[in-house]
């Protein structure tokens, strides 16, 4: 029996199915693709964020152009740093609490090498635990040091009572700190003689002399109970300077400043 050709009608409807089921193993096709880009390994990376770095909790002091950076973790209700550049001060130099739970301070300081301590609610004295470098503080404890700019063997810090100040610039003494027998003052400058006078002697210029040394500093050690004293050096029994090495001061009521030493 002879099969009739397909109409026309019949040839479009099979042609159109084709081409339809095409396209849709097409369309199915580049959606698989599709899905498989997204979900490889370019796709999870464009699809999820990155582990975020985790910052260190450190202590330690950064130096920067800018100033110094003192930062501290740890419990407390108020935190200062306090040091040579401040002359042992507990309250000249507060720290701000930040977001995170740190304490921060950044202070300008001149280039040299200091020692300091955090001190907390006031009272209590803490060595900077981040500080790669510390000295004794003549109390059974240990200072941080943190050295700016260009000083010698340049670390990260130290704390109250240390004998570490560094060597003097030219015609400047050193700020005060405390040592084992006692506060250590420096002055240097010309002169004759060399006087330590505060509060802790009357304001004497004869009671305490200063010794002048093999560098052409003059230094005396004395012994003081814990406080705050205002001082000045006394050259030549009348020429009244100010520590010039000392960053903390206040008026004189001449017209002046007198320096400031705290001792804890």
């Amino acid at each position: 029996m002879m099969r009739s050709a397909p109409s026309t009608s019949t040839f479009s409807a099979v042609s159109s199915a084709r081409f339809t089921g095409a396209a849709f193993f097409a369309i199915v096709l580049l959606a698989g693709c599709a899905g498989g880009v997204r979900n490889g390994a370019t796709g999870d990376a464009a699809g999820s964020a990155p582990p975020q770095a985790v910052k260190a909790a450190a202590s330690a002091t950064a130096t920067a152009t800018d100033g110094t950076e003192f930062t501290w973790k740890g419990e407390g209700g108020t935190v200062a740093v306090a040091g040579e550049f401040n002359a042992w001060n507990t309250s000249a130099d507060p720290l701000v609490k930040q977001a995170d739970g740190s304490w921060k301070l950044k202070k300008k300081l001149p280039a040299g090498r200091y020692a300091y301590k955090y001190v907390i609610d006031g009272g209590t004295w803490k060595e900077d635990p981040a500080a790669k470098e510390t000295v004794d503080d003549g109390f059974g404890g240990k200072n941080a040091v943190v050295v700016v700019g260009g000083a010698a063997g340049a670390g990260a810090g130290t704390s109250v009572g240390a004998a570490i100040t560094p060597a003097a610039p030219a015609g400047k003494g050193r700020a005060p700190v405390v040592v084992a027998d006692g506060v250590l003052f420096v002055f240097a400058g010309a002169g004759s003689t060399v006087h330590l006078a505060g509060d802790f002697n009357a304001w004497s210029t004869s009671a305490d002399p200063l010794t002048k040394q093999a560098d052409g500093t003059w230094t005396i050690t004395k012994k003081l109970a814990a406080g705050t004293y205002g001082y000045k050096f006394v050259v030549d029994g009348s020429n009244w300077k100010t520590d010039e090495a000392n960053l903390e001061g206040k008026d004189d009521g001449f017209g002046g400043k007198n320096s400031i030493v705290v001792v804890p």
